[in-house]
């Protein structure tokens, strides 16, 4: 008779345990290399990761709060400014932690332009990764002004005939945040978070381009990590055909508050592909929860090995933290993060196993 049909049923059971984990090839990160520490550059191996559309590198990469500088990162694909930020400068006394400077706006001062006033960005897809801050309230706006209006981010056709804002107004508190679809959309618009009043806020938007007159266009707002927005709606209908083209930035009009109420940036981060690298302080994704959440640069991409230069950003350190590679569906590869740590021992296999 066969040998082990012929032992005891838990000793059968014990080998079959033993030797499936071994079939399974899970997708996700199985090792780095390289120093983890600020600025360093990490090589990421396991599977699975996809590839990246039009390159391994960001779109566009600002990084004040890192270079103390409004030049645009080395690592960034868009080399130069269309329309460099205005109405503001490079100033050291409201910087974000870890950070050595932060680009400062005079909120009253800034007119009705844009900050940063309209760069061509023609993907069906946009993944924006910003912190920013404000020292004023929307009460605040309201008293000196009660038509007070700021803009957030605002991906716009260039004849600015349609476009997808995101607006503070009125008289609440926080300011009456809304993400709206402008003359396509077939319904209201939804709410997200207010202000980030004397607090830094990590903002990331992943947004898809929607079919004609389909309401099939996406919105998805994460703010601290956790998600705050989710919008669909109409983007093109056959009156407003025409794809949004240009991307803007923050936007007051009509704010007349006094020279002291500010807008701060940290960081600017854009790009045409959902597929990115973050690190966070939670071991297990979950955008359902406010994290601490981090982008990295990737610099090159493949299915199997992602290199990518690390940003510490707010957090005391790397080490400790947990690594995601988010695929071009703008999911994680792994809901389980990869920890970081230097010199880590990786256990070796058990020496004494044998079958029979």
């Amino acid at each position: 008779m066969n040998d082990i049909l012929d032992r005891p049923k838990s000793r059968a059971l014990a080998f079959c345990l033993l030797f499936v984990p071994l079939l399974a090839d899970a997708a996700g990160i199985t090792g780095v290399t390289g120093s983890v520490s600020d600025r360093s550059t990490i090589t990421i191996s396991g599977s699975g990761f996809g590839t990246k559309p039009n390159g391994a590198k960001p779109f566009l990469y600002w990084n004040p709060g890192a270079t103390a500088s409004t030049n645009l990162d080395p690592n960034s694909r868009m080399t130069a400014w269309e329309d460099a930020p205005q109405w503001g400068s490079i100033l050291r006394n409201q910087m974000a932690p870890n950070s050595v400077a932060s680009y400062e706006v005079s909120v009253a001062t800034t007119g009705s332009e844009a900050i940063i006033d309209g760069f061509a960005f023609t993907s069906d897809r946009l993944y924006l990764f910003n912190k920013w801050r404000v020292n004023f309230d929307g009460q605040q706006a309201y008293a000196q002004r009660a038509d007070w209006n700021m803009k957030g981010w605002r991906w716009w056709y260039d004849d600015f005939s349609h476009d997808i804002v995101n607006g503070f107004a009125d008289n609440e508190v926080n300011g009456n945040p809304r993400y709206y679809m402008e003359n396509t959309s077939s319904g209201p618009s939804y709410a997200g978070m207010g202000l980030p009043t004397n607090a830094w806020m990590t903002e990331e938007w992943q947004m898809v381009q929607g079919d004609m007159d389909v309401s099939n266009a996406n919105l998805k707002v994460f703010q601290n990590g956790k998600q705050t927005v989710n919008y669909a709606d109409k983007s093109r209908t056959s009156g407003y055909p025409s794809k949004y083209n240009k991307l803007f930035s923050h936007q007051m009009e009509r704010v007349s508050g006094p020279s002291t109420w500010k807008l701060w940036y940290d960081i600017v981060y854009v790009d045409d592909s959902w597929a990115r690298v973050v690190v966070s302080d939670q071991p297990t994704w979950n955008t359902g929860a406010s994290q601490g959440i981090e982008i990295q640069i990737p610099t090159a991409w493949s299915d199997t090995s992602i290199t990518v230069v690390l940003r510490q950003g707010a957090f005391s350190s790397l080490a400790g933290k947990y690594l995601y590679v988010i695929g071009t569906s703008g999911q994680p590869v792994s809901t389980t993060g990869f920890q970081l740590c230097n010199d880590c021992k990786q256990p070796k296999p058990p020496s004494n196993i044998q079958t029979q």
